[in-house]
C-alpha cells in the first residue's frame, strides 16, 4: 500500500503543474478585470457623448429618467446629428459602441431602467435613423477600422 501511495503522489505531482495552472487562472482574472474596467469606461464615455450633445443643443443633459417616447425622439435626433470633437461623424463601430453604452448606462444602477434601446418597439423610429446613419457611413467608407502605425 505504501508503494501505491507513493505512485499516486508521483502521478499527482506529474499531472499538476501548479505554477502554470495558477498563473493561467490569474491571467484570466486580470483579463476579466480589464474587460470590466474597459466596459465601465466605454459606458461612461457613451453617456458623456449624449450629455454633451444635449447641452450643446440647449437641452437638459439628464436623459436617464425621461419618458421612453421622449428618449426615443432625443435619440433619433442624436443619432442623426452627433459629431466627434473634430466635427466629423463617428465611425460605424463608434456609433454601435455609443448605442450599446447608452443602453448599459440606462439599465445599470442607479437607473435600472427596464428598457432596451436596440430591441424595444418604442425605439423603432430611433433605430431606423440609427440604421440609416450606419448605411450612409458604410457608403462613405467609414466602416473600416484604421489603426495608427506602430510606435517604433
Amino acid at each position: 500500500t505504501s508503494s501505491e501511495n507513493k505512485e499516486a503522489v508521483e502521478a499527482a505531482q506529474t499531472n499538476f503543474n501548479f505554477p502554470e495552472d495558477v498563473l493561467f487562472g490569474l491571467e484570466e482574472e486580470e483579463e476579466d478585470a480589464k474587460s470590466i474596467k474597459n466596459t465601465h469606461k466605454q459606458t461612461g464615455w457613451a453617456a458623456n457623448v449624449l450629455k454633451q450633445w444635449l447641452a450643446k443643443n440647449g437641452k437638459d443633459p439628464s436623459f436617464e429618467l425621461v419618458p421612453v417616447n421622449e428618449l426615443n425622439d432625443t435619440l433619433r435626433e442624436f443619432y442623426y446629428t452627433v459629431r466627434n470633437h473634430d466635427g466629423n461623424t463617428y465611425s460605424v463601430a463608434s456609433y454601435k459602441s455609443i448605442r450599446a453604452g447608452l443602453n448599459r448606462h440606462l439599465r445599470m444602477p442607479p437607473y435600472n431602467r427596464q428598457i432596451c434601446l436596440m430591441k424595444d418597439k418604442e425605439f423603432a423610429s430611433a433605430n431606423m435613423v440609427f440604421v440609416s446613419v450606419l448605411k450612409m457611413l458604410r457608403m462613405q467608407g467609414k466602416d473600416e477600422t484604421r489603426h495608427h502605425p506602430p510606435i517604433a
